[in-house]
């Protein structure tokens, strides 16, 4: 018998108001590996956190690029020019998109 697979697309959100487009099968566990290191008044929270009907690792990264892909002009950039996985997005929009997929 095979274990279901849980996968997740989330919405990190940061006290400047940005928010970070990512996967997980393990939520409440990567959350704790951003806030672990971040100093007080630093820390992040979700802003939603959406269960998918993959089930397979690759299918949930297909979403989070897809999903990246759809919101890649209010993608935020390093001064390098080097692209992030955070995005001035309104959650409200995310999550439009998100459950219409």
């Amino acid at each position: 018998m095979s274990t279901p697979f849980n996968g997740y697309i989330y919405a990190l959100l940061n006290q400047r108001g940005d928010i970070k487009i990512g996967c997980t099968q393990y939520p409440v566990h990567r959350l704790r590996v951003y806030t672990t290191g971040d100093a007080p008044g630093d820390e992040k929270h979700y802003a939603g956190v959406w269960l998918t009907t993959t089930s397979a690792f690759y299918q949930l990264l297909n979403i989070e690029r897809r999903t990246h892909l759809n919101f890649e002009k209010l993608r935020m950039k390093r001064h390098t020019g080097q692209l992030t996985e955070w995005f001035n997005v309104n959650i409200d929009n995310l999550s439009e998109w998100l459950n219409s997929q």
